[in-house]
């Protein structure tokens, strides 16, 4: 799921680009290693600003901020935070929203 900047006729023509994007969730039970090892360090690449990972296997939200690229050429996020059940995210480009971890989980 990819929350976007709105854009006058939408994104029919492309894909939007990094700094479009707001908020970017992966759904993660068994490609939960990929999102980890393989999509993440993509997503730093490009400089989205925050990532959520609503993992299933241990029943948590894992929130993502801060890209960016190490001196060896790695691209992480310098911050890393985990959410369960009766926590509260506020996405950074939405501070007024509350979610409720809970509604995310089954």
């Amino acid at each position: 799921l990819a929350l976007v900047q709105p854009r006058e006729g939408g994104y029919v023509d492309r894909h939007p680009y990094p700094e479009e994007v707001l908020l970017l969730v992966e759904i993660a039970d068994t490609s939960l290693r990929d999102d980890r090892e393989v999509k993440l360090p993509v997503y730093a690449a490009a400089g989205i600003e925050e990532c959520w990972i609503i993992n299933l296997v241990d029943d948590q939200v894992e929130v993502y901020r801060e890209p960016t690229v190490l001196p060896d050429g790695r691209a992480v996020y310098r911050q890393r935070t985990l959410h369960v059940a009766g926590d509260t995210i506020h996405p950074l480009h939405f501070p007024e929203c509350r979610v409720d971890v809970a509604t995310l989980l089954p």
